[in-house]
C-alpha cells in the first residue's frame, strides 16, 4: 500500500468469543510496515475503533521467497476478547525504497479493500484485485463443544 492508502482485510472468525493472538505474513521485501487491528463497526459495516498496532522495520532475514513457507509472526498483545469480525489495516510510512512489501495472491477476495488514509472515506477506494498473504491467529475464548459420540450400535 502507498502511504496515502491503507489495505484492509476483514477477518470473520465465526466464533462467539475469541482472543486475537498474532498476525502471520509473508514479507517480500524488507523495510518499514504498519499493521493496525480495528474493531468492526456494526452500524457502518466498516473498520471502527483501533484496538492495537505494530509498526516495525524488518531486515532481509525476515523476507520470504513466496513459496518457501517462511511466515513472519507478529504477536498482538493487549487486544482483549472479541466477538464478530475484525479488520487488519496494512500501510507503509513512506513511499520510498524503505517501505516493506508483502506477497499477495492473484485470487480476489470480497474481504480485501484499499481505502484512503482519511478515516471518513473508509472503503471508498474499493476492493483490491489481489489478496495480501496475511493470516490472523485467534484462540476461542471458551472451549468449543466436544463432538457428540456416535450412538451405540444395536
Amino acid at each position: 500500500a502507498a502511504p496515502d492508502f491503507e489495505w484492509l482485510i476483514k477477518f470473520e472468525p465465526n466464533l462467539p468469543a475469541y482472543s486475537p493472538r498474532r498476525l502471520r505474513l509473508l514479507l517480500a521485501q524488507p523495510g518499514e510496515l504498519r499493521l493496525v487491528v480495528y474493531r468492526h463497526d456494526e452500524a457502518t459495516g466498516r473498520p471502527g475503533a483501533r484496538l492495537g498496532a505494530v509498526e516495525r522495520s524488518y531486515d532481509a532475514t525476515f523476507t520470504s521467497g513466496g513459496r518457501d513457507g517462511k511466515w513472519l509472526s507478529e504477536p498482538l498483545p493487549g487486544i482483549g476478547v472479541q466477538s464478530g469480525p475484525l479488520w487488519v489495516g496494512i500501510s507503509v510510512p513512506r513511499a520510498d525504497g524503505s517501505a516493506a512489501r508483502l506477497w499477495a495472491s492473484k485470487n480476489e477476495s470480497p474481504q480485501v479493500y484499499q481505502r484512503d488514509a482519511e478515516p471518513t472515506t473508509a472503503l471508498q477506494s474499493g476492493r483490491l484485485p489481489v489478496t495480501p498473504m496475511v493470516r490472523l491467529l485467534v484462540v476461542p475464548e471458551s472451549p468449543l463443544p466436544a463432538a457428540s459420540p456416535p450412538p451405540p450400535k444395536k
